[in-house]
């Protein structure tokens, strides 16, 4: 099973936050404990966890 989450803002630089970021991908890590990714730009970023 995979989990997936992410955080669309116009307001907020995300690039500077990705210490938020971590903490909701270990809220995923049951989902997927053996990979994650992360795609951050400055009004986007999208987390994954995936189970193999």
């Amino acid at each position: 099973m995979c989990g997936i989450a992410g955080i669309i803002s116009a307001g907020i630089d995300l690039r500077e936050r990705k210490n938020v970021l971590e903490k909701m991908s270990e809220t995923l890590r049951m989902r997927g404990p053996d990979g994650d990714g992360k795609y951050i730009t400055g009004e986007a970023a999208l987390i994954h966890r995936n189970r193999r």
